[in-house]
């Protein structure tokens, strides 16, 4: 029960240490700890053990439980219902055929992928003929291009690379989802938080997130991502958890609908408790997420994150 405090209590002073509040990461962890630890003390009749338990685990429940409920389309409202994939393929994964198969069964419409290899390009060309529409920039000049959007919907603009020559990578574009109606998908990854690199002398950070590397590449994605289109979406792997200051500030600056879900994807080898939900969807404008699910164990060492949208409009006949 000690280290379950130690670490809640550390995540709490990481706003003024830096990397520290990287353990705010496992607050799930955390909880499912001290609900164990808790049941055990009843069992064992120690109430002040079980009210020191029941008090982290309210507190660490409180932190991550979503903000806003998961909303609720009548099957017969006017307007678009749209899946989509976000996974990240792990770039040193040895094989690639069953992330093929599992994306080429999905039925999806949008598809956003990091950590894509040269291979796994090449062995995605297979599913060309259902994806006509696709972006990305890997196997070009700049290595650390590993992103990718495929879609079955046309694109009208698109993009990719760096952000003013710096990292992140972001692949985006502008996707006709009706005649009259188009929404702006983004991809991209961010860096480890434990990543001990110096962020550049004129970095802006944004509110209540670390002075770190992986501090200043959220920024500087969030600054990108703002100029994306009133109704849009964004994939990727941030490598924090939706109740972390680094996805908190992200989701305020660019005015993302708060996530109403909790997918845990991460490492993938892991029992659903012990996993992170590090991999996001996040909506803004009159995109909706009304259901946010884990897919199966493929080669990755993430889970893929299968995603439903709804776009509210009346649809052509």
């Amino acid at each position: 029960m000690s280290l379950s405090w130690l670490l809640a209590l550390i995540g709490l002073i990481g706003k003024q240490t830096p990397y520290a509040e990287m353990t705010q990461q496992f607050a799930l962890q955390v909880c499912w700890t001290a609900v164990l630890l808790t049941i055990a003390a009843l069992l064992l009749r120690r109430w002040r053990h079980a009210a020191i338990a029941g008090l982290l685990a309210s507190w660490q429940l409180w932190l991550i439980w979503p903000s806003a409920a998961t909303p609720i389309i009548p099957p017969h409202a006017d307007g678009v219902r749209l899946r989509l994939i976000e996974l990240n393929a792990w770039f040193y994964a040895r094989r690639s055929d069953d992330i093929v198969s599992y994306l080429g069964n999905s039925n999806a419409d949008i598809i956003g992928l990091v950590e894509v290899s040269p291979q796994l390009k090449e062995a995605l060309t297979s599913l060309y003929d259902r994806y006509p529409y696709h972006v990305d920039c890997v196997g070009g000049a700049d290595d650390h291009c590993e992103e990718m959007l495929l879609s079955r919907l046309p694109i009208v603009e698109s993009s990719a690379g760096r952000l003013d020559g710096r990292l992140p990578v972001v692949v985006s574009a502008r996707i006709q989802v009706t005649p009259t109606t188009t929404i702006d998908v983004a991809v991209s990854h961010i860096i480890r938080p434990l990543t001990l690199l110096q962020p550049q002398p004129a970095a802006a950070f944004l509110p209540e997130t670390p002075p770190t590397a992986q501090g200043e590449q959220t920024a500087h994605l969030a600054r990108h991502l703002t100029q994306l289109g009133p109704d849009a979406v964004f994939l990727g792997d941030l490598n924090a958890a939706p109740w972390s200051p680094i996805v908190k500030a992200l989701r305020a600056a660019g005015n993302w609908h708060s996530e109403t879900e909790i997918s845990p994807t991460w490492p993938s080898w892991a029992s659903a408790p012990l996993r992170l939900p590090i991999d996001h969807v996040l909506t803004r404008g009159q995109v909706l997420l009304t259901s946010l699910t884990a897919g199966p164990v493929l080669s990755s060492d993430h889970l893929p994150l299968e995603a439903e949208l709804f776009i509210p409009g009346k649809t052509p006949e």
